[in-house]
Order: structure tokens, then sequence, then C-alpha cells
């Protein structure tokens, strides 16, 4: 069985789903990134079975483990079990709820890996904390939260929720960001130097990947509401 399909030069997904509370269910995505010391560089871990771990190990010796944001870290403590090599790095916030953790390292610009994937922290945001990345090679841009493009769902719950957050089916940035956006200047400093990376692929952590030559034009037109409301501000 592949538990991990290629999507780029050197980029692989492993696609999951999380069940939430009120009987939510979310597609889940982790990546995985080959760097060029035969590394890998594993982005937002999932509930891994043993059959992904095997596979994971065949790609390269996992050397980072990436937890981006304060809501996934969940699976990052046990998928290190496997990999007691590698180094564990993890957006600002994460420590205060995985006080157990042994962390090597805070999520900034300035990672080992910082010339093959750019590491950009979102500021503004200070509840979720989500760092973003580019994969040079594979031209990916790399999130979790961000950027949601779910087009199916398990259950009506799942689609009403989707729905209120203005993600039905459609390449969105959920409404939620109106309110964990806490200073909007920040964000959109942010959300302009995403911009200026050189992507043709949107890699999300829930919902379908987007490979478009104008991906970028999908991102500028989802955090619109950004722009809007500096200006009326």
């Amino acid at each position: 069985m592949n538990y991990w399909k290629k999507i780029g030069n050197n980029i692989w997904e492993y696609k999951d789903e999380l069940r939430m509370p009120g009987g939510v269910f979310f597609s889940l995505r982790s990546v995985a990134v080959l760097l060029t010391k035969g590394d890998i560089w594993l982005h937002s871990p999932c509930d891994f079975p043993d059959g992904a771990i095997i596979e994971l190990k065949t790609l390269g010796d996992v050397r980072y483990i990436v937890a981006p944001n304060t809501f996934h870290h969940l699976f990052v403590a046990k998928t290190a079990l496997n990999f007691p090599k590698a180094e564990i790095w993890c957006a600002r916030g994460v420590s205060k709820k995985q006080e157990k953790l042994e962390m090597d390292g805070e999520l900034t610009r300035s990672v080992p890996w910082s010339q093959e994937i750019e590491t950009l922290p979102l500021e503004g945001a200070p509840s979720l904390n989500e760092t973003v990345f580019f994969h040079h090679e594979s031209k990916s841009f790399i999130c979790t939260d961000f950027i949601f493009n779910i087009h199916s769902f398990k259950n009506l719950r799942t689609k009403f929720l989707m729905t209120l957050m203005g993600a039905n089916k459609k390449f969105a940035q959920s409404r939620a960001w109106r309110f964990i956006g806490k200073d909007k200047a920040l964000l959109a400093q942010g959300t302009t130097e995403i911009l200026s990376w050189n992507f043709d692929r949107v890699v999300m952590g829930h919902g379908q990947i987007l490979e478009t030559p104008d991906a970028k034009e999908h991102v500028l037109n989802a955090t619109a509401w950004l722009r809007k409301g500096l200006l009326l501000e």
C-alpha cells in the first residue's frame, strides 16, 4: 500500500482524516520534503500507521519534524518516537500546549533548512501563530490553516461548518481569520510576502491541493477581505 504520494519534485503528501468535537470531520495532510543532503523535512505529522512510518523511512532520513501552528501539533511527540535523531521545531505557543515535548527550536525565518524551504511565521494572529513555507524546488507554497480547499464532506455537520466559515467547496480563507487576526496590518504584511514567492502549487492542511500557473491569483483573491478591511480602517 502506498501511503505517501509524490506531488512534485522531492515532495510527498500523506492524507488522513481528523474527527473533531461535535462529529465534524476534517481532511488532514502531512508533507514530506527531501532536502539535498538526503534529509527529510516533515511538516504537520498525522497519526501515522506503522506502514506509513516504514514507507517514510524509505524516502530519506527524517531530520526535521515541524509543528507549524498551535493547532497542528497533536502527533508530533508520537511521530518523534519513530525518529529519535530528528529535531523538533515548533511554532511559537506550541510549547505551552505541549509542555512535555522536547523542542529543538522555535520556528523563525532563520532555520537550518531556509536555503531550500523559506520559512515565514505570520504575525498578527497570536492564537494560531501559523508558520508558512515555500519549497523552491517544487514551487510549492505549504500551509496548514491559512487556506482551505475542501470540496467534499463526510456529513452535514461538516458541510454546515464549512459554509459558516465561508469555505464550502471553494479555495478560500476561513472567516475565522477575521477574528483571530488581531493585527490585520501585520497579517497583511505576511500575506504580501507570501505573494512574492514564485509558487504554482498550494499545499494546505485541509482540502485539495491547488496546482495551476495562476495559483498566486487564487491566494490573492482568497485574502482580498484583508486588504478591503485595511482600506476601510
